[in-house]
């Protein structure tokens, strides 16, 4: 039930019994002030299991924030019978609304507080009004009220859930985050017709994306660095930065390449930052990113080339042993415009403890050895052991001296991803890697491709089929 003004008044009252209505108003000034106090109810946020949070573990309360007609006060709590009270405060006669009422600790940290009308929050209210719902009470002189007032958890980053937007004009900071980008693009038929066909397609493009901001809880905000041809300037993007709340940000960068036999911004990186945290920009304060490596100069986030990869293909393998390689493949359903095309192709073994056979024909996906994180299973934590194999056929003419056979060559990739100990030719080709864990190939080199069976997802890296290891050019 809600709760509404209780008019204690006692010595008023006692005076309307025993004496005249002349002399009640007697030795009264107008302008004597009256008091109230607030009884603090503690609401629940896990009421019927519809949301669960915790205060903040090791805060107490020490004082309450209210803000009456504008005019803050910071009355000290005292707990009386299981009840937690505000000390009274003395105020002018008049009418009051209560806009703000926040309970705080020692180091004023807001650690509960009521809710706005029409916030998220308000629907958890069981005993009280929201903000905006209290009544406004008016004060009499030398009369002491009461007033109920139900709390509820504050959680710093959803403020936008309490609905706290009217006092974030004075405690917010407006920052600002630029982004620029070049894209190399390997083959400039791919992009024919797309975006960036504007004045015709270049091997190093100025880069179309779009940045996706999530602040706190709030929904997801897309920008473009697009425009009807135009995107030859920085991206910058202005965001709010509250005082006294944690507030963090999340930046996803989004490049507009080939997707299948069209084009679409497919993500390639995150950042996460909160408060006045910065994403690092260099010297111009602009966060430059290259997708590729066409650019000499080394920006604040260099990716991987991008591979447009098919999903769902046919895999089989045709020869084992074969003379090139550890065995052949035959590559099929592959559809235009990915970085592979079907046929025949030299492939190696990248787990030695699984086995895949011949006359099977296996369904298969696709993945970028560049981009470790998106692999499945341990694979995804593979990036230093990729970046290996990746230099190795990026270098094999280093070691043409050496006369190497396949068989050679596929134990040095077993010695890399699986720690096999090898001799000899495989051993010096192996130990050669180590140090260019962080490689990335140029424009016109070697990435390897891992395939993954579609059957065996889940994938839990003790599946029947094996991952092969199959070198295209990014």
């Amino acid at each position: 039930m809600k709760n509404t003004l209780k008019y204690i008044g006692i010595l008023l009252l006692a005076m309307v019994l025993f004496t005249n209505c002349q002399k009640d108003n007697k030795g009264k000034d107008v302008k004597d002030p009256g008091e109230v106090s607030f009884a603090v109810l503690d609401g629940n946020l896990d009421k019927d299991g519809i949301f669960d949070i915790e205060c903040i573990e090791g805060e107490e309360a020490v004082k309450a924030r209210i803000n009456l007609n504008g005019d803050f006060y910071y009355p000290e709590l005292f707990m009386l019978d299981g009840v937690l009270y505000t000390q009274s405060l003395k105020l002018d006669p008049g009418d009051y609304t209560i806009m703000e009422f926040s309970l705080l600790s020692e180091g004023d940290v807001v650690l509960k507080s009521t809710p706005m009308a029409d916030s998220y929050y308000a629907q958890f209210l069981t005993d009280g009004y929201a903000i905006g719902e209290l009544p406004t009470f008016t004060i009499y002189p030398f009369e002491k009220n009461q007033f109920d007032v139900e709390v509820l958890c504050y959680i710093e980053a959803a403020y936008n859930g309490f609905g706290f937007e009217w006092f974030d004009i004075t405690e917010l900071t407006v920052r600002e985050q630029c982004f620029f980008g070049d894209f190399c693009i390997k083959d400039v038929n791919q992009y024919v017709n797309s975006l960036y066909d504007y004045d015709g397609v270049t091997i190093d493009e100025v880069a179309i994306f779009k940045i996706v901001l999530t602040a706190n809880y709030d929904d997801p905000i897309e920008y473009y660095n697009y425009d009807d041809g135009v995107y030859t300037s920085p991206l910058c993007i202005e965001y709010v930065d509250y005082e006294n709340i944690e507030d963090t940000y999340k930046f996803e960068l989004y490049i507009y390449v080939t997707s299948g036999d069209t084009w679409d911004y497919v993500k390639f990186y995150e950042w996460i930052v909160t408060d006045d945290e910065m994403i690092p920009a260099g010297d111009d304060g602009v966060v430059d990113f290259v997708l590729g490596n066409c650019v000499m100069d080394d920006p604040d986030l260099l990716l991987p080339p991008w591979m447009n990869l098919p999903m769902g293909i046919t895999y089989d393998i045709i020869t084992y042993p074969y003379a090139n390689s550890y065995f052949q493949i035959d590559i099929g359903g592959v559809g235009p415009g990915y970085d592979m095309v079907n046929g025949n192709a030299d492939a190696w073994c990248a787990d030695e403890d699984n086995n895949i056979y011949t006359n099977l024909s296996y369904t298969m996906n696709a993945m970028s050895s560049l981009y470790p994180n998106l692999l499945l299973g341990n694979w995804s934590s593979k990036a230093d052991e990729l970046g290996r194999a990746n230099w190795l056929f990026n270098n094999l003419d280093n070691f043409a001296y050496l006369n190497y056979t396949p068989a050679e060559l596929q134990d040095a990739i077993w010695a890399i991803f699986d720690g096999k100990v090898v001799l000899g030719n495989a051993k010096i080709m192996a130990d050669a890697t180590i140090g260019h864990e962080g490689f990335s190939p140029l424009p016109g080199g070697w990435a390897a491709i891992l395939f993954f069976d579609v059957n065996d997802f889940p994938f839990d890296n003790t599946d029947h089929t094996q991952i092969t290891f199959f070198v295209v050019d990014p």
